[in-house]
């Protein structure tokens, strides 16, 4: 099975001082997506709810879990597990000592970003190699709607994203590196 995502939206890039907006991933055709204004702009509340629906995606390849596929992980990790810190989620005694487990240690992750060379290009320009349209919004345009309350241009954004990094990941399933690099992923498992 394999989802996409986790992703977040947020009021801006730096965790110590802007809040997640949203937080959303993709699993069995299905968009499951956690929006502060349904919270009443409680982001406690927002990140309790996502966390206690991603805790029960069965994780770990090796014992039949999911197969997580993502895009620049390297961001919205950290970003994630620093709101939960400062929104003390660490002392609830359920996500005391799963909070890191559960958000970046445990699932197998797959994140297009590395696959696809880092920082050469963008995610709407390898979007439009693989043919995929690019949606309308851009996603430093994400805090803006969040002010002025565009709270359904925001949603058609994280709909958007959410189907095209699941199309894109089987875009590259298809290429010849890819390819390759599953044959030897096959080989270190014998």
């Amino acid at each position: 099975m394999l989802t996409f995502g986790y992703d977040l939206e947020a009021t801006g890039p730096n965790p110590f001082q802007n809040k997640v907006i949203t937080i959303q991933y993709r699993r069995n055709n299905q968009n499951h997506v956690f929006k502060i204004w349904d919270y009443e702009n409680s982001e406690r509340n927002l990140l309790l709810s996502f966390l206690n629906d991603w805790k029960d995606i069965p994780r770990h390849l090796q014992h039949g879990g999911d197969y997580f596929v993502t895009y620049n992980l390297r961001l919205d990790a950290p970003f994630l597990l620093t709101r939960c810190l400062l929104n003390d989620l660490d002392r609830i005694s359920e996500w005391r000592n799963n909070l890191w487990s559960i958000l970046i240690h445990a699932p197998d992750f797959l994140d297009l970003y590395q696959v696809l060379g880092d920082k050469l290009t963008s995610y709407e320009e390898w979007r439009k190699m693989f043919g995929l349209p690019v949606g309308r919004f851009r996603n430093s345009e994400i805090p803006q709607m969040y002010k002025e309350q565009h709270y359904s241009e925001i949603e058609e954004y994280v709909d958007d994203e959410l189907l095209n990094l699941e199309k894109m990941y089987y875009s590259i399933t298809k290429e010849p590196f890819f390819m390759e690099l599953e044959k030897l992923r096959t080989k270190l498992k014998v």
